[in-house]
């Protein structure tokens, strides 16, 4: 292959190209916010505008399309499951969580109680909806293991799902940045985590008890046997229905009280709404969380000693007080709320399920006519659409085929720079070294402003100790984005390497001084899940 130089960056030469479009209108807040809400759930209001339109300017931005109308067109024509959707959320939805995140309760009060309650079934079933990264599964997985003794006589259940298919994948791996074990146990640490450079492998032990699957809650597709949503003896659920309104809300947890077993618990974040939402459930107090139960006997015993037995014990003291005279006409009214309460038993009522029977009759016969006009209108794929195919398998780590994948999307485009540098970004992973540099220089010859391409070259310059060269791609990925923090934050590691600690610090203050505005859970990194957060932590480091 013939070597492609970069082409030198001129400030007049800069001309911002359509993918780089950051205009986010009054209609565009408007429309994603909308299609959003309506797909997934999740809402963003007037005080979370900004967090919408960075993660819709940063999805639209790899997905390949020069407009943005155009890629609203394409979201709102697809389908909630499209690789477009997915990727859209991915970017939306960067849940921050941690090993035994406010998990005292849990640990020490409502696993052990679930244990010694299935001793005779040995038999245990938890969910964890909107798991994210994996952490709060993993924890479950680990405090079951060190406190069942005849643990392979048990048949175990773990099941994290999210709607992230970014995050769900980081789960399936199983390795975390130390940010991520910062409230773990040493006892935990030392007997289920491997350390190698810098991070923590979790032993394949654990990671075979918890199964990975992604799913939207909003969708009507639990409680149900094949996704393992049904018949639960615990549902944990936290800080996720917050991004909800609370009609979505209420769903969400009817639901749930439809998939746990009778007797069995639901754990909600700090932050959940009132507790009037969970109306169905027994509340458990404890002194720093708030647990539900499914408890039907418990709820009716509990609305008889709060309500009717009241009243009624209320009347009994009262009666003795009536006079002869007042009494036949208590009797008379007695029996005219009588003759009203069986004229209404009397009307008929409609079954619930009539309604939902005709709109899914319905909804059928219209389907299949949208999608058959929807493929009329495509013909095939779109570049588009197979750009974000390409990304999802890329997510899923199935670099070789993410690898064919941008290959044969190359040749059927052969302009598009951006799959041209997910090929170098693919091979950078594989540590083919020199056939990811060839395809960084022909990403930038095909787009002079693709800020990914200089940053990847910059880092696999530092890894050969080609320190000069890195920073001159480095330098230029931020010229290109003057706030890219990992950008200045790659050079200051650059001039530390070269022991030029003046240049390393002013470029060190540089990036904290662009975290500052960003919030703690913005994604920073280059088609990763680094966080301001985490940035921050590791420039911290150099202090040290």
């Amino acid at each position: 292959m013939q070597r492609l130089e970069p082409p030198a960056i001129s400030k007049k030469g800069i001309v911002k190209t359509a993918p780089k479009e950051t205009e986010f209108t009054e209609r565009d807040y408007t429309r994603f916010r909308d299609l959003v809400r309506m797909r997934s759930g999740i809402y963003f209001g007037e005080r979370k505008r900004n967090d919408l339109k960075s993660g819709v300017l940063k999805a639209f931005h790899y997905s390949g399309m020069h407009l943005l109308s155009e890629y609203y067109d394409a979201l709102a024509n697809g389908f909630t499951h499209s690789t477009l959707f997915k990727t859209l959320i991915s970017f939306l939805t960067v849940g921050e969580t941690y090993f035994f995140r406010h998990f005292d309760v849990i640990e020490k009060e409502i696993l052990p109680r679930l244990v010694k309650a299935h001793h005779h079934d040995k038999s245990l079933r938890i969910w964890s909806a909107g798991c994210s990264t994996g952490e709060e599964p993993y924890t479950v997985a680990m405090v079951l293991h060190s406190i069942i003794p005849d643990l392979k006589n048990w048949s175990l259940t773990i099941v994290g799902t999210d709607i992230n298919v970014n995050s769900l994948s980081y789960a399936k791996e199983g390795i975390y940045r130390p940010w991520s074990l910062r409230s773990i146990p040493d006892s935990y640490k030392n007997k289920y985590f491997t350390k190698k450079e810098g991070l923590y492998y979790l032993n394949s032990e654990i990671r075979s008890m918890v199964r990975f699957d992604y799913l939207n809650l909003v969708e009507e597709c639990y409680p149900a046997a094949d996704n393992m949503t049904m018949d639960l003896d615990m549902i944990l659920c936290r800080n996720v229905t917050i991004y909800f309104e609370a009609q979505t809300t209420i769903q969400v947890i009817n639901r749930f009280y439809d998939a746990l077993k009778e007797r069995s618990y639901l754990a909600v974040g700090h932050a959940e709404p009132s507790s009037l939402i969970y109306d169905a459930y027994v509340p458990e107090i404890y002194p720093d969380a708030v647990l539900y139960r499914r408890d039907s006997a418990a709820k009716r015993d509990l609305h008889y000693k709060t309500g009717i037995r009241i009243r009624r014990e209320t009347m009994e003291r009262v009666k003795p007080a009536y006079s002869k005279s007042i009494a036949p006409h208590l009797e008379d009214l007695q029996k005219q709320l009588k003759k009203m309460q069986d004229d209404f038993v009397a009307i008929p009522k409609p079954e619930p399920s009539v309604i939902r029977k005709k709109l899914t009759q319905k909804s059928e016969e219209i389907s299949p006519k949208i999608v058959e006009e929807t493929d009329k209108r495509r013909g095939h794929d779109s570049e588009a659409e197979l750009f974000a195919k390409g990304i999802e398998l890329f997510t899923l780590k199935d670099f070789k085929g993410s690898l064919d994948h941008f290959l044969r999307l190359l040749e059927d485009y052969p302009s598009n720079g951006r799959a041209a540098y997910m090929v170098a970004h693919i091979h950078a992973n594989l540590d083919n070294v020199a056939v990811a540099k060839e395809y960084c220089y022909r990403a930038i010859h095909l787009d002079s402003l693709l800020l990914e391409a200089y940053y990847l070259l910059g880092l696999i310059f530092k890894e050969e100790k080609n320190f000069d060269e890195s920073i001159k791609m480095l330098k230029k990925a931020i010229y290109i984005e003057a706030n890219f923090a990992v950008g200045y934050y790659e050079l200051a590691v650059n001039y530390f390497k070269l022991e030029d600690t003046v240049q390393a610090r002013k470029h060190l203050k540089q990036t904290e001084s662009i975290l500052k505005s960003l919030p703690p859970d913005e994604r920073v990194g280059v088609l990763d899940d680094l966080t301001a957060r985490e940035l921050r932590m590791m420039v911290s480091m150099w202090d040290k």
